[in-house]
């Protein structure tokens, strides 16, 4: 029910109807009609609403009509007129189309058909049209076609055509797009979830990409409007200048423009939050340091419109949208004017733009082809009033009385309205707000840094105006008050000169004072505008990931700061800055020294504290231990074998001797400072985290990274940390997993947060997602270094054709011969992974000029060791040069090659060689001293290795078989037991093997034999041939149990050389040789049957050991078993064919 019977029926009827259609809410509905209905204050319900913005002319005439069934009806006998208006012709309201003088209060009839502030010819009272200017002062009548907002309704340019034509009817303008208006409807890719509001020429809502995941505002053109109409090419503006822009942490961002059916639509960043104007109707009034921050990033937003020669026109609480973590957006460019691109365009001169409460005088009274800068500059310091005092500059005023109070008079001062406002910060608004621009702050750059001034307890650099300014001021507003005020100062002439005079004096010199630091401040203004611009740009290239772009953004915004802090050297703010521009440059000893001299004038400047504790604590990791967060993804080798099919990430923290530690207490000083001023809580907090890690107390530092995140949930620092601390402290991916996503969603173009996301879902085995995204965020990048670190995540995530597509890509567009050469890597990897040797080293080969030559014979040398051909790949690796750092780098590939041909001291002392002072034993290293008979040293580095990566299920036959060498047979077979039930092979075999291993396990106990002891293990190797025949199995299940029967073989080849058996031991190497002929098997082959007494047989074996890679001389000159051949002259020169 309707409160307030008073309203008459048919604004009851209007009232209901637009509550029905959803076009304004039920609170500010209930609102208006009870300002409607005040005693002795009443006004039309229709001239509330289109006042405050709440509909549009289009709508209340689309309302009217429904509700009478014409506009050109008059209204009942004895019924209330409130809400019609005749002209001077006393003219009845009519139809929008109609061309009859009149019209609905705040829409335009035929003789204004622009609907626009503009001279009015009618009679009446001169200057501008009153019929535009029936509100409170807090909105204009007329809504700007578009605005989203209902509250706060912006006076719109001119459409071109006349109000209400034939162009596009009301009723069509009222339709959603298409029909689609219902919460899970679709629009195209996009599920809409809310209406968020709804204008003249469009309606926005709440919306889901369903395939990027990604949420946002949509923006959709209403139904019906042509393609040539004005209102369609002002909403294509609007879309493409906020684009254009690019990227700024405080502007709502556009990702998308794009055309459903017959409707343009874009999409914005979708704010979870509030307007500043919704915060002061639901709240009230913000604290003077939360408007003060707020209202120094939209400033700096601002400054990056500008300097990108765009005007917002139209900036005011309605358009300063404020997130979840009190951090402010500047939206809604609808009325935005690109300067850069002349004056052409849908604005007349002329005419007025913007909401009159928060318009500049110079635009009020002159109309908007004065527009400038200072104009914005203007309308967000009374924004700042506004969220100051909870109320707009002026109020309780309207038409041309409004116009006036903004022209001429001054606001009620800060201090009358609220005590608790610093008078600083009542300074900084009223230097914003003066009525001459030139007497403003010369730039948004200036505006913003007083800000923060205030916010970190500095000196401000606006002041208070003087007396002579005051009464100057006064004078423009009252002629006789000056007229009086000049004879009071004559008669006291006589009596009171003297003091006068000397008063006058010290005015003379603050002003002369002023003045020079307001002309070096104007000398500064536009190096510190364009390096503070440059600056943004480098953190958006940041943020986007173009490494290229942020160096080059990052120098010459140093070199502009730069000049300016040697015109004003005691502006705390520009050192700041300069400070950040050199450490993005990566200039960390001048950043440091920029931000030292920032302190130095403000001690209480958090940011530059935290900046330079931030430099401090990348200086010190290095000592303290930097996070490796290394990702792999094992190949099947030539039996079809992969030690895992999933993605494994390591975490370390590897400490360099180069680090320094003296670092760490400049920055537990820092952000300790940082603490101490709390002028940035997030900062403080994560400097909190920070200190605590240093001390590994990584509970409390998760503890304040949440308290972090909770005062700013985009804190992009704070949310890096919470993943890389709790992956590292748990040894956990999925720990960190919802923060990287955070931060992918957070960062949707930035391609290191989406990839690093992307490999911890490989890792979790959701690889079909991890492959979408990296795909999504490479889609049209040019980076070398982001299509390569894609093309390896892609890898990881099992897409190898898409993999090696993005490596050829990257390779097209690498400008040097270091990122060729990783793209030329990643490109082979891909094609040994479908299996592709040849074509692997074709492709290395045909790029040989991105490597140097000892890297190539290195890359080929890995590619035939993957491919299981280990002598090939031995002859390419001798082919480099040792020490260099090809060869430094493949040490492991190296041993392995010369272990598997069979010289296993080489392999060895290569492995030692390539292992780094007090690093763990590799596993390869443990294989090669178990093969040399340290048994039992292998042993200890096996359970360690198994301790670090008990998901490989391949370690634990490694330590199985140095257990049954030692004759430990029960404790190997339950070792061998575990490693079966980790490994990739079918459940119905699991089944099978743990009753098999009972059996086993009884008959280890009871061997009394090293040769019955041998034979349990040989029927082992029967078994899992005869199971994996029963039992279907993928090719990985398969591979696995070729791999596991070639381990037993090999084992047992050695397990009965050690035990005396030479015959026993050369027919199981015959069963590993029918498997794998390889140099190291045949030189034990070779042994067995010398110490057999088979010479030719143990010669002709040795012969095709040399020939797969064996050449290690001193095996032969140690093994006994060779001196019954060694008199045979086959082989003195199988002998000097060995190294």
């Amino acid at each position: 029910m309707i409160p307030g019977e008073e309203l008459t029926r048919r604004d009851r009827a209007f009232a209901e109807l637009a509550r029905a259609r959803g076009w304004v809410e039920d609170a500010a509905l209930d609102r208006v009609i009870r300002e409607a209905v005040l005693p002795g204050r009443a006004r039309p319900l229709q001239e509330v609403l289109l006042a405050g913005g709440l509909l549009t002319p289009e709508q209340a005439a689309s309302l009217w009509q429904a509700v009478d069934g014409t506009l050109e009806e008059a209204p009942a006998a004895g019924e209330d007129t409130r809400g019609w208006s005749s002209g001077s012709s006393g003219a009845t309201l009519r139809a929008p189309s109609s061309s009859t003088g009149g019209g609905i209060p705040g829409s335009a009839s035929s003789s204004d058909a622009d609907a626009t502030l503009r001279p009015s010819s009618a009679g009446g009272k001169t200057g501008f049209s009153q019929s535009l200017f029936e509100g409170d002062g807090e909105g204009t009548v007329l809504a700007r076609p578009g605005a989203e907002d209902p509250s706060g309704a912006t006076l719109a340019p001119p459409s071109g055509s006349r109000a209400g034509s034939s162009r596009h009817s009301s009723a069509s303008r009222s339709r959603g797009p298409g029909g689609v208006e219902k919460s899970g409807d679709m629009f195209g890719p996009y599920k809409l979830m809310r209406e968020l509001g709804r204008g003249g020429m469009g309606v926005v809502y709440r919306a889901v990409h369903l395939d990027l995941r990604r949420e946002v505002a949509l923006k959709v053109m209403l139904a019906g409007i042509p393609q040539d109409d004005p209102d369609t090419e002002r909403f294509r503006r609007e879309a493409a200048l906020v684009a254009k822009l690019g990227r700024h942490p405080r502007l709502v961002q556009v990702h998308e423009i794009g055309r459903e059916g017959d409707r343009l639509y874009f999409t914005m960043d979708y704010i979870d939050g509030r307007s500043a104007r919704q915060h002061v109707e639901d709240i009230g009034a913000f604290s003077p340091r939360a408007a003060a921050g707020i209202c120094a990033d939209i400033a700096g937003a601002l400054e990056f419109v500008h300097a990108a020669g765009v005007l917002h026109r139209d900036v005011k609480p309605h358009n300063v949208l404020i997130d979840a973590g009190g951090r402010g957006f500047l939206s809604d460019f609808g009325l935005a004017k690109d300067a850069s691109q002349g004056a052409g365009g849908l604005t007349v001169s002329g005419t007025a733009l913007g909401t009159p409460a928060y318009m500049a005088p110079e635009i009020a009274m002159r109309g908007a082809k004065r527009a400038r800068p200072a104009a914005d500059i203007y309308s967000l310091g009374a924004t700042l009033y506004e969220m100051l005092t909870g109320k707009a500059p002026f109020t309780g005023l309207a038409g041309m009385d409004l116009l006036r109070a903004v022209a001429d008079q001054d606001p009620v001062p800060l201090a009358k309205l609220r005590g608790d406002v610093h008078p600083d910060l009542a300074v900084i608004v009223q230097k914003a707000m003066h009525k001459d621009p030139e007497r403003r702050y010369s730039g948004a750059a200036e505006f913003e840094r007083d800000l923060r001034r205030w916010l970190n307890g500095e000196p401000i650099h606006a002041r208070p105006a003087g007396p002579v300014e005051k009464l100057v001021r006064r004078a423009r507003r009252h002629g006789r008050v000056l007229v009086a005020a000049l004879i009071a100062l004559l008669l006291l002439a006589g009596t009171g000169g003297w003091g006068i005079r000397r008063w006058w004096v010290r005015e003379q010199a603050l002003d002369a004072a002023r003045a020079e630091r307001e002309t070096l401040a104007r000398r500064a203004a536009p190096l510190v505008e364009e390096g503070t611009a440059l600056l943004r740009g480098a953190e958006q290239a940041e943020a986007l990931g173009d490494e290229p772009g942020k160096a080059a953004l990052s120098q010459e915004a140093a070199g502009k700061l730069a000049e300016a802090a040697g015109i004003l050297p005691g502006d705390a703010e520009i050192r700041y800055r300069l400070g950040r521009s050199l450490a993005l440059a990566g200039r960390k000893p001048e950043a440091l020294e920029a931000l030292e001299a920032a302190v130095a004038i403000s001690p209480n400047h958090s940011l530059a504290w935290f900046e330079h504790g931030y430099i401090a604590r990348s200086l010190w990791m290095p000592a303290n231990g930097l996070l490796v967060r290394t990702s792999s993804l094992t190949r099947p080798n030539d039996a079809g074998y992969r030690e895992t099919s999933t993605t494994q990430i390591w975490l370390t923290a590897q400490a360099i001797p180069e680090g320094d530690p003296r670092w760490k207490d400049i920055a537990v000083r820092d952000f300790d400072a940082c603490l101490r001023t709390g002028a940035a809580a997030e900062r403080a907090a994560y400097g909190r985290a920070i200190l605590l890690s240093f001390e590994r107390d990584y509970e409390g530092a998760i503890r304040e990274l949440d308290r972090a995140v909770e005062l700013n949930s985009y804190f992009l620092p704070a949310l890096q940390a919470q993943a890389e601390i709790r992956e590292l402290s748990t040894r956990s991916v999925e720990a960190g997993l919802p923060w990287r996503r955070r931060l992918a969603e957070l960062r949707p173009r930035n391609p290191e947060a989406a990839i690093e996301y992307a490999r911890s879902l490989s890792v979790l085995g959701r690889t079909d997602e991890a492959r979408e995204i990296v795909n999504d965020v490479l889609q049209g990048s040019t980076s070398a270094v982001w299509l390569i670190r894609g093309a390896q995540a892609l890898l990881h995530a099992g897409g190898f054709e898409e993999a090696e597509a993005t490596a050829r890509r990257a390779h097209a567009v690498a400008a040097g011969k270091a990122l060729r050469y990783q793209a030329s890597w990643v490109a082979e990897e891909a094609l040994m992974f479908r299996g592709k040797f040849d074509e692997a080293r074709a492709h290395a080969q045909s790029n040989a000029a991105d490597y140097d030559p000892d890297a190539l014979q290195m890359r080929l040398g890995a590619m035939y060791g993957e491919e299981g051909r280990h002598a090939d790949a031995l002859r390419c690796y001798r082919k480099g040069k040792p020490g260099t750092w090809a060869w430094q780098n493949n040490l492991w590939s190296i041993s392995w090659a010369e272990w598997n041909c069979g010289n296993l001291r080489a392999a060895l002392d290569i492995a030692r060689r390539g292992r780094a002072k007090n690093a763990p034993v590799h596993l390869n290293e443990a294989i090669f001293l178990m093969d040399l008979g340290q048994v039992e040293e292998a042993e200890g580095h096996f359970r360690r290795i198994i301790e670090a990566s008990p998901a490989i299920a391949g370690h634990y036959s490694n330590l199985a078989a140095a257990l049954y060498l030692q004759g430990r047979y029960v404790e190997a077979m339950d070792v061998l037991e575990t490693g079966f039930l980790k490994s990739p092979v079918p459940e119905a075999m699991k089944t099978q093997v743990k009753t098999l291993f009972v059996d086993l396990k009884k008959r280890a106990g009871a061997a009394k034999s090293a040769e019955e002891a041998g034979g349990i293990v040989e029927s082992m190797a029967g078994m899992v041939t005869l199971a994996m025949g029963q039992h279907g199995a993928s090719a990985e299940s398969l591979g696995a149990a070729r791999e596991a029967v070639r381990g037993i073989w090999w084992l047992l080849q050695e397990f009965y050389w050690r035990n005396g058996l030479a015959k026993k031991s050369s027919d199981a190497g015959a069963q590993y040789l029918r498997l794998r002929r390889d140099g190291r098997i045949l030189f034990r082959q070779a042994r067995a049957y010398a110490a057999r007494g088979k010479a030719e047989t143990s010669i002709r074996l040795l012969r095709e050991a040399i020939e797969q890679g064996f050449d290690e001389g001193a095996a032969l000159d140690v093994e006994p078993a060779f001196d019954a051949v060694r008199p045979f002259p086959d082989y003195e020169g199988l002998r000097t064919q060995c190294r």
